[in-house]
């Protein structure tokens, strides 16, 4: 859900994604950052033009991924966190534009995220 509440609790979430052990999924925390930095670029207007449905799928990946309940549970050795990285390709995926100019903006490098030239 896309709330004002998500900004204010993306300083937890950035600790939480930071103690995420997955080495099956090596791209996922710099996907994380990448979205939650989004996220909140947006929200604050340093990186406008972000559309709705972007910023809503955005804030769904990051909920998911931070929910301690989900399809596969994190603890399952080797695919814990396979759901959470399906989801978060996905979002990446359907917005790759939007996600390469805002790594152009932020001097990411697109490959670094994804592994996609």
């Amino acid at each position: 859900m896309l709330t004002p509440e998500l900004l204010d609790e993306l300083p937890l979430l950035r600790i939480q994604f930071a103690g995420i052990v997955a080495p099956r999924f090596p791209h996922l925390l710099a996907q994380l950052k990448l979205l939650s930095d989004i996220f909140e670029d947006s929200a604050d207007g340093v990186f406008p033009g972000v559309f709705l449905a972007a910023r809503k799928e955005t804030a769904l990946a990051l909920r998911y991924t931070a929910k301690n309940t989900d399809i596969i549970s994190d603890h399952v050795p080797e695919i814990g966190y396979a759901d959470d990285s399906l989801i978060v390709r996905t979002v990446l995926k359907r917005h790759r534009g939007l996600f390469r100019d805002y790594c152009r903006f932020r001097k990411i490098r697109w490959s670094k995220i994804t592994l996609a030239p």
